[in-house]
């Protein structure tokens, strides 16, 4: 969002307001070491939107991703959430494609869902304006529309 970051891993959770366009996001950046996932129920109550990001580099976790993913996104609390997917570290060779990151998290295969990946290289923050106008357009059509999108009705 214009300011560079030194990458750290999220220890605990960390919550900031982001304001993009004209839609304030409430962003909790969730860590995900394995001992914290269990307490990832609490930030779902809602969330109009899920943005996971993913190490494309990372063939061999695509799997723990997939199934912290569909942990998620399979909770009642989200069901009406929409959903971004960051591909990261696009820029790298060996990186998997976007559609290799689709197929891993089972994206094909979500039904009645909206959702979209993005290919991303955050260090250098490109794809990630991409994916938050998709964001941003996505959610103030359904709120013009009437749709909810989190569980207790639309909270842009």
């Amino acid at each position: 969002m214009g300011e560079v970051l030194s990458t750290v891993p999220t220890v605990g959770f960390n919550v900031e307001k982001v304001q993009y366009k004209n839609v304030v996001f409430t962003v909790w950046d969730v860590g995900g070491q394995e001992k914290l996932r269990s307490l990832w129920k609490m930030y779902l109550s809602n969330s109009d939107a899920l943005i996971y990001v993913v190490d494309s580099l990372d063939r061999d976790r695509i799997g723990d991703a997939r199934q912290e993913f569909q942990t998620i996104i399979k909770d009642p609390l989200m069901a009406n959430s929409i959903i971004l997917v960051f591909a990261n570290k696009q820029d790298l060779r060996g990186a998997m494609s976007t559609d290799e990151v689709s197929e891993g998290l089972g994206l094909h295969d979500l039904r009645n869902r909206i959702w979209h990946i993005q290919g991303t290289c955050a260090l250098r923050g490109e794809g990630l304006y991409d994916g938050l106008d998709w964001l941003a357009s996505t959610l103030k059509q359904l709120q013009e529309s009437g749709h909810a999108t989190s569980v207790a009705g639309p909270s842009i």
